[in-house]
C-alpha cells in the first residue's frame, strides 16, 4: 500500500490560486474536499512558490548562470511530503528538506544537480569553489542520501567529509570534461 497526500485548503489560505488546484473524487460521507496541486508550466511553479507551497523548477538557465552551460529539460523539486500530492508534466522528484526546495543556496542546486547529471554537479561546485560551504554540502549530501553519486564525480575534493562510497571517474577524465565546456564568464 502506498500513502498519498492531497491538499486540503483552510480559509487562511486564500493566497494560494485556485487555478492551481484539481478536486480529488470525494469518498461517500467526507465533508473535505481534498485537492491535487497541478503545476504545468513554470508561472504555476512561480505562483505556487510565493504562496508557500515548498517546489522549486531547475532549469538549465540556472545552472548557465552558475557557470556550466547545459541544456535538460525542467525539473520539478519538491519537499518529501507533498511530492505525491503535486501532478505535473514536469519530471518530479522529492527531496528531504524543504527549506533546501524553498530557497535553494548553491549546495541545494548542486545536489538537485546529482539527480539530473552529475558531471554539471561537479562543474558547478567547480566553477564556484570559494562559494561552497563545505558543512552545508556534507549535510545536503547526506540528507538526500546521494553519497554514491558525490563519490563518482568527487565532491570530496569540495566537502572532504563525504564518504567515499563506489567508484569514482579518474580525475584525467574529469578535468579533460571540465575543458570540453569551458565557462562563459559571470552573470550577474
Amino acid at each position: 500500500m502506498l500513502p498519498t497526500v492531497s491538499f486540503v485548503r483552510g480559509p487562511s489560505e486564500g493566497a494560494i490560486p485556485r487555478h492551481l488546484f484539481v478536486p480529488e473524487t470525494r469518498p461517500f460521507h467526507r465533508p473535505v474536499q481534498r485537492t491535487r496541486l497541478r503545476l504545468q508550466d513554470p508561472e504555476d511553479v512561480e505562483d505556487a512558490r510565493k504562496a508557500g507551497v515548498p517546489v522549486y523548477l531547475l532549469r538549465s538557465e540556472t545552472v548557465t548562470m552558475l557557470g556550466y552551460r547545459i541544456s535538460f529539460p525542467p525539473v520539478l523539486f519538491a519537499a518529501e511530503p507533498a511530492s505525491s500530492g503535486i501532478d505535473s508534466e514536469y519530471r518530479k522528484v522529492a527531496m528531504v528538506s524543504d527549506q533546501a526546495v524553498r530557497e535553494p543556496r548553491l549546495e541545494d542546486v548542486i545536489v538537485m544537480l546529482l539527480h539530473v547529471d552529475e558531471l554539471a554537479a561537479r562543474a558547478v561546485a567547480e566553477r564556484n569553489r570559494e562559494d561552497i560551504r563545505a558543512n552545508y554540502l556534507l549535510k545536503r549530501v547526506l540528507q538526500e542520501n546521494l553519497e554514491r553519486a558525490a563519490t563518482l564525480v568527487r565532491l570530496q575534493d569540495f566537502s572532504p567529509a563525504i564518504e567515499t562510497v563506489g567508484e569514482s571517474l579518474p580525475r584525467a577524465a574529469l578535468s579533460r570534461q571540465m575543458r570540453k565546456n569551458l565557462p562563459m564568464g559571470i552573470l550577474p
